[in-house]
């Protein structure tokens, strides 16, 4: 299996960008609770903050080079 060399600067560009859309993806997400038809639901808050969790844990996972 081939694995993807990134040097520093491509890791950082990366990493920022993923941190990025974990944040737009929570955000997005979270305001959805507040416009939308239904109420108020616990279990698609703890779903998307799992989301948000795995993003960023991927993306600081990428700036240590793996």
């Amino acid at each position: 299996m081939t694995m993807l060399r990134l040097n520093p600067s491509q890791r950082t560009a990366l990493s920022e960008t993923t941190r990025d859309l974990a944040n737009l993806v929570f955000g997005a997400l979270v305001l959805s609770q507040f416009i939308g038809d239904r109420g108020w639901s616990w279990w698609q808050v703890t779903l998307r903050s799992a989301l948000w969790l795995a993003l960023v844990s991927c993306a600081l996972a990428i700036e240590r080079e793996w």
